[in-house]
């Protein structure tokens, strides 16, 4: 029998998560809204039903049905519930990853495929973690004395995928693999951009 020996490929990871911050889950919720906070992990916030009003620094973005926006660490950012019933779900997360800053502050639609993702982390949190009366409202993470065998892995592996999504969909990029130079371009861009839409907002003011 002949041993054969095989050139081993190291797969290439543009992001990865390992820790968890808060995961909060609700549901037909109405008049609710939390202080301005900051923090060093990253925040997204995705609005299963119903309308989110954000606010970060001095913008204010609503999120309707199936859109999500991504607050970058370090900036102040609450949320407000009025009177329509609403559905919302907000994780925070550390992730290391430059690629990131290619979505933050943007207010996203999520599709079907990476709707269904997050429904599939919702899930694995309920597998993975002790629930407040089966509430997802997770401050400190306990792991469940019952956990179903890899939640946490599945938690992490459903993330990557979802934000990966979110980056192909905001860059057309769904075939070409990034380089370094590629991805500091695309952060370029999206700096230009960004800078464009504020001088467009603000060209009436001093």
């Amino acid at each position: 029998m002949d041993n054969l020996v095989f050139t081993k490929y190291r797969l290439s990871q543009i992001l990865r998560i390992r820790k968890l911050s808060t995961a909060h889950y609700f549901t037909h919720l109405t008049q609710y809204q939390t202080p301005p906070h900051s923090h060093d992990s990253w925040e997204f916030v995705f609005c299963s039903q119903g309308h989110v009003r954000t606010f970060q620094a001095d913008e204010e973005c609503v999120l309707r049905t199936n859109q999500i926006i991504l607050h970058a660490p370090r900036v102040s950012h609450n949320l407000q519930i009025e009177e329509e019933p609403t559905t919302f779900f907000a994780l925070s997360f550390e992730c290391n990853s430059e690629t990131l800053k290619l979505l933050q502050h943007k207010v996203l639609r999520v599709n079907q495929s990476q709707r269904r993702m997050l429904m599939m982390i919702i899930q694995e949190l309920g597998n993975a973690f002790e629930l407040d009366h089966g509430q997802i409202q997770l401050g400190d993470f306990h792991p469940n004395s019952h956990q179903v065998l890899g939640a946490e892995q599945m938690i992490t592996g459903y993330m990557e995928g979802f934000l990966i999504g979110l980056l192909r969909d905001v860059t057309n990029q769904k075939e070409q693999r990034w380089d370094a130079l590629t991805l500091e371009k695309a952060l370029e861009n999206r700096l230009a951009t960004d800078i464009k839409e504020n001088i467009e907002t603000h060209i009436s003011e001093r």
